[in-house]
């Protein structure tokens, strides 16, 4: 996708963000630390999107946010085995007699992508710092190769961990211009575990938003002054 849109004119800036720049209410850029020089860089923008995912409100204070950790694990199948796409939300008693509802995803290419709950673990500085609870990972592994031989033939590929994007005042998310932050910063966060499902509705909806076209009525209702107490306009 990134190499499309470089085709299209695009550039990829590898950086951390670290503040987002406003003059008269308006936004006017970043300023980031590059990750190769290591030194901070200013660049001029008329319109700033944040989608930094859990990590959103370090960059603007006024997002009621909060995040959990969730790990997950990639088993491949062996070569013989044919999965099914499917996706299987489970409840599976262990041995010790605990309760556990790991999700399993199939994929037709071999690979089974498998997460569990999360958990409470404080959110780190930057995405370079989460942590990875072993046990957890264990955990998955044994609940799904405990009722499936073709799993438990598998290879264990990875073990990972992420923060979900969690509003503290709504279900989520939140997709629309911060207005009452600044003028064109647009935010889209808080999708919690569904941001890969519904990253392309996403992207129509601040694609459209940025560019003055109408939007779906239905997103109307995922605007910050919908969403987020002291963000209307009225």
């Amino acid at each position: 996708m990134m190499d499309l849109a470089k085709g299209k004119g695009a550039a990829l800036i590898a950086g951390r963000v670290t503040t987002i720049n406003k003059a008269d209410g308006q936004v006017t850029g970043v300023t980031y630390i590059d990750n190769e020089t290591k030194q901070p860089t200013t660049i001029s923008a008329t319109d700033v999107v944040l989608c930094a995912g859990a990590w959103s409100s370090s960059l603007v204070p006024e997002l009621p946010m909060s995040s959990t950790r969730a790990h997950s694990i990639v088993i491949y199948a062996k070569e013989d085995v044919e999965l099914s796409p499917y996706v299987l939300f489970t409840e599976i008693m262990l041995p010790s007699g605990e309760t556990v509802t790991p999700e399993i995803y199939g994929r037709t290419n071999g690979e089974v992508y498998v997460c569990g709950p999360g958990d409470d673990s404080p959110l780190p500085a930057t995405v370079d710092e989460v942590e990875v609870h072993k046990p957890a990972c264990q955990i998955l592994w044994d609940s799904v190769t405990g009722i499936s031989e073709q799993l438990r033939e598998g290879t264990l590929e990875f073990e990972q961990a992420c923060y979900l994007p969690l509003l503290d005042v709504s279900s989520g998310p939140v997709i629309g211009e911060l207005s009452k932050v600044a003028r064109r910063l647009w935010v889209a966060t808080g999708h919690s575990c569904w941001g890969i499902c519904n990253a392309p509705g996403t992207a129509r909806i601040l694609r459209n938003s940025i560019m003055g076209s109408n939007i779906p009525r239905a997103a109307s209702s995922l605007g910050p002054s919908k969403v987020l107490p002291g963000m209307s306009d009225d």
